[in-house]
């Protein structure tokens, strides 16, 4: 009788392991979520803490307020991100990429009436801008990523990428517009 009352007193903690098994998705996604727990006379409340890039995804998932630069939806691009991270990415690289030939595309077509001198055209200074250095960068992680399939990506490094192509993506678009 000791046996069996031991292994009775064993079995809903092992279905609560074995339950809790299969939900860790859907549980480790909501734990983030919990605001508030109010167990009796105690009450516990959260605050909220958020990166720059998680803020900017809840908003994009909410309002619709942030704006989308890249040729594949940024909400896409997350849900994507959820799945596969470096699908995101190559993704995101790719609207990258394509803004960025479009610009220097409507850069060559600019008439040489719009430039006033030579000055304006100096290489140094399209060789040390921060800016086409990490532009450059963002580029090439995405050629590494296509060209080395043992390459992982987590999904918020992935996050991160989409939000900063989409960054360039808007100025890109807004350095040389269409006439």
């Amino acid at each position: 009788m000791d046996n069996l009352t031991f292994i009775s007193s064993l079995a809903w903690p092992i279905t609560v392991i074995i339950v809790l098994c299969f939900l860790k998705d859907p549980i480790s996604k909501a734990i983030p979520l919990i605001t508030k727990v109010k167990y009796k006379d105690i009450d516990i409340e959260f605050q909220k803490i958020e990166t720059e890039y998680q803020g900017a995804a809840t908003s994009s998932q909410g309002d619709g307020s942030l704006e989308n630069h890249m040729l594949v939806p940024i909400k896409s691009l997350l849900k994507i991100a959820e799945v596969s991270p470096k699908v995101a990415v190559i993704e995101a690289g790719r609207s990258l990429k394509f803004e960025f030939e479009d610009s220097v595309s409507r850069f060559l077509s600019c008439s040489k009436s719009n430039v006033s001198s030579d000055k304006d055209m100096n290489i140094g200074y399209f060789q040390n801008n921060p800016v086409l250095i990490g532009l450059g960068k963002l580029l090439k992680i995405r050629e590494d990523l296509m060209d080395n399939p043992e390459y992982e990506v987590t999904e918020q490094n992935a996050r991160k990428y989409i939000f900063t192509a989409n960054k360039y993506c808007k100025l890109l678009k807004s350095l040389f517009p269409v006439v």
